[in-house]
């Protein structure tokens, strides 16, 4: 694993500075965030693996299905990420499909705090005729 600078700027200044970093493993790149010179304010309420964790890997093909068909118990974060070759289209109910649903490619990911709402529903989808791989995080 390593870092790089995928967009640095010429300004010396720190407060103006705009860098993009990306983390590097193997042949693939992901974009990090960074927060130069910023200043975050309000209440921080962190979410996350408090008592169990959960994994799951799921097959997802072109008739709709429940991401988690048995939830962690007291969930309150959730993280879907594509594993497969092909996108998967994300939904709240039985009637997502292609054509309505929010699309990700592989190894983009769902990054989902539902503290608020654990018994939430995602359904998953491929296009007719295809499949792909999904691996599941949820934290309680």
């Amino acid at each position: 694993m390593s870092k790089v600078d995928l967009y640095p700027t010429q300004n010396s200044s720190p407060s103006a500075a705009q860098v993009q970093t990306g983390t590097v493993i193997g042949n693939k790149v992901a974009a990090d965030v960074n927060l130069l010179g910023g200043t975050v304010t309000g209440t921080f309420e962190p979410t996350g693996l408090s008592t169990n964790v959960k994994t799951s890997v799921m097959i997802v093909t072109d008739v709709p299905a429940l991401v988690t068909p048995s939830p962690l118990a007291d969930r309150n974060a959730m993280s879907i990420r594509v594993w497969g070759d092909q996108t998967v289209y994300f939904g709240e109910d039985i009637t997502v499909s292609s054509a309505n649903g929010y699309p990700k490619t592989t190894l983009e990911e769902l990054a989902l705090d539902i503290k608020e709402n654990p018994a939430m529903e995602i359904w998953a989808v491929c296009e007719s005729g295809r499949t792909s791989e999904l691996r599941v995080l949820e934290l309680a």
